[in-house]
């Protein structure tokens, strides 16, 4: 079996600051401890976005990450940047993160990008577009997402946005993508070579299937919220366990899924 680790949700910020109360550098510490740790080889790690953020902006609406930020995250992460594929989140800059951490996908175009380790293709879909915090699918990417499926064999999706529909109508109306059945329809057709798909930008730990495909929440490395069903809102608490996964696959398609809970 091989490894890799996926993780989200950073939001690191200047230095000597907090976010909301939480010392989120600490924690990105913590988690780069526990990844260097792992007594397996990782062929990759992967953010799914909001690595940087600002402790500068009371508007957390329109918070994005600041030069300080990332400065701040290319320190900490250093440790395994070099092996780590980033997407952006709806709190990052997307050039400032290039700037101070790199790419490492092997092509990116229109919102897609790709990248091949041993036995599995990575996909990843950058849904920023569209309204802050939702998002939506262009049509460009879906058009880049389409021709990745048609070329790739066994493979990984990955978003920062959740596409799925969910039992919590504040997710529904201000977290999910806008047209994630859109998005659903093109990843559909492809299911039998889809491994799974992950998420981040909820915080939270999700596990389920929609369109006969595996998905996976990954806790936010920062703190963590809490949706109950039906429930219309949404409750902070950054005291919820953090942390990363640790994704398993073999050559017949299994998965394995670990939290590692810090």
């Amino acid at each position: 079996m091989r490894y890799l680790v996926v993780k989200t949700d950073h939001h690191i910020v200047e230095p000597g600051m907090q976010l909301e109360g939480v010392d989120t550098a600490a924690r990105a510490k913590a988690v780069v401890q526990s990844i260097c740790s792992e007594p397996v080889h990782l062929e990759c790690i992967v953010d799914l976005g909001d690595v940087g953020d600002t402790a500068l902006n009371p508007n957390r609406a329109a918070a994005e990450g600041s030069v300080e930020a990332y400065k701040h995250a290319a320190e900490i992460l250093s440790p395994i940047n070099d092996r780590s594929l980033y997407l952006p989140g709806n709190h990052d800059s997307p050039a400032l993160l290039l700037e101070a951490l790199g790419s490492r996908w092997e092509r990116s175009s229109n919102g897609c990008s790709v990248h091949h380790i041993p036995g599995v293709t990575l996909i990843g879909i950058d849904l920023r577009s569209g309204p802050v915090a939702t998002g939506e699918l262009r049509e460009e990417t879906a058009s880049e997402l389409s021709k990745a499926l048609e070329q790739a064999g066994r493979c990984i999706i990955l978003s920062h946005y959740p596409w799925r529909p969910s039992d919590n109508p504040w997710i529904e109306s201000n977290a999910r993508v806008t047209n994630g059945e859109r998005v659903a329809a093109i990843l559909a057709p492809h299911r039998e070579k889809i491994v799974g798909a992950f998420h981040g930008h909820l915080h939270s730990w999700w596990t389920g299937s929609y369109a006969g495909i595996s998905f996976y929440g990954c806790g936010g490395s920062a703190g963590g919220f809490v949706f109950e069903p039906e429930k219309p809102t949404n409750s902070r608490n950054p005291l919820a366990p953090f942390g990363y996964l640790l994704v398993g696959y073999d050559e017949q398609g299994g998965l394995l899924v670990r939290p590692r809970f810090i």
